[in-house]
């Protein structure tokens, strides 16, 4: 059986730095919609029964073919720098792949803002000509611009640790939205790190956020295909969500930590976030799963999640990667294993635990 992931790890693109795992992720997968997935085997060992319908056909890779600042338009160039006012030099950000473009401009009075743009609406094709049948949430016409709207929407909701938008600009066939310009490093996620409690502050921080008055997808449409049908409850919840803190989407600025790359923001428990912290600790920095339990126990509200909703969780993300590295994904194989790894800890490491069935 086919299966596509949801948005694999997303690159924080505020300031030139390569992928976390050393890698070019040529595409995003597109996440699952609504509906659970098919059958599979259930905590009890007992098959689940059937969801409402097949897996949406919006689980395919959104291929976004990348531009270099230097060869867009020179209309494009010409109103940025309208829109800046002053001279700027601009530096590609690498293995920006999931952005049509993306540069950090450097302005002629020490400012710095940071652009990612998209071309015109079009909406994303599957690469075996397969339509979406608009059950997802995103639905059949999505694309990359609408990713680059939902983006600009949630920015006002998002904790102080998150840039802000500046502008927002369409020219000769560009959408460009421009952020505050951050001049900082990649987290560092090896255990020992000092980034790790600042890591840990800005998840804090984003869990103390009010829930937008936005309608965004929620944990259910970004995972629930990898659930069983009947485990929807366990990953309810109306808290706002990241839902990809990878290191390279973790700035250190100042003494702080920053989250950047809010792609792909979603709606759910608020103790998601950490869950997948703690996988990337593992795949990124070198964690033992009890380490990154250790460091994941110290985010609000993760000693009160529900163990059934952890096993669930940390489930559907391990067999996520175990899709990707079946799909032959750049760098997917050993993020697999640290999410198997995490999720089967997960299981054996909270109450009244089930085995982990990662495949059909």
């Amino acid at each position: 059986m086919e299966r596509r992931p949801l948005a694999g790890a997303a690159h924080g693109l505020y300031a030139p730095r390569h992928d976390d795992r050393g890698t070019h992720i040529s595409a995003r997968p597109l996440d699952a919609g609504t509906q659970g997935p098919p059958a599979r085997p259930g905590d009890t060992g007992q098959e689940p029964a059937l969801t409402a319908a097949a897996p949406p056909a919006s689980r395919y890779l959104m291929a976004v073919e990348h531009t270099d600042w230097a060869k867009l338009p020179e209309g494009v160039r010409d109103a940025v720098a309208r829109q800046l006012g002053m001279p700027y030099t601009a530096a590609d950000a690498e293995d920006a792949a999931n952005s049509g473009t993306a540069a950090l401009l450097s302005l002629c009075d020490g400012r710095a803002v940071f652009v990612k743009g998209q071309r015109d609406r079009t909406p994303a094709a599957a690469p075996d000509g397969s339509v979406d049948d608009g059950t997802s949430w995103w639905g059949p016409d999505w694309s990359p611009v609408d990713e680059l709207d939902l983006e600009q929407a949630v920015n006002p909701h998002l904790p102080s640790s998150a840039p802000r938008v500046l502008w927002r600009l369409h020219a000769h066939g560009w959408h460009l939205l421009a952020f505050e310009g951050l001049r900082g490093r990649v987290s560092e996620y090896t255990p020992g790190s000092t980034d790790l409690p600042l890591v840990a502050a800005a998840l804090g921080e984003l869990a103390a956020c009010a829930t937008p008055p936005l309608r965004l997808p929620t944990a259910w449409d970004r995972w629930g295909y990898y659930c069983d049908a009947r485990d929807e409850d366990q990953l309810a919840g109306s808290r706002l969500l990241h839902t990809d803190p990878a290191s390279t989407n973790v700035l250190i600025c100042q003494g702080r930590a920053r989250l950047v790359d809010w792609a792909w923001p979603s709606l759910g428990p608020g103790w998601a976030d950490a869950a997948l912290w703690g996988m990337r600790l593992i795949s990124t920095g070198g964690h033992t799963p009890e380490q990154a339990w250790t460091w994941a126990s110290q985010t609000p509200g993760w000693n009160e999640a529900p163990p059934q909703a952890l096993r669930v969780f940390t489930r559907a993300e391990a067999r996520r990667w175990q899709d990707l590295a079946a799909d032959h994904v750049a760098g997917a194989s050993p993020v697999a294993e640290a999410a198997h790894a995490w999720a089967c800890f997960v299981a054996s490491h909270t109450p009244a635990a089930a085995p982990v069935t990662l495949t059909d």
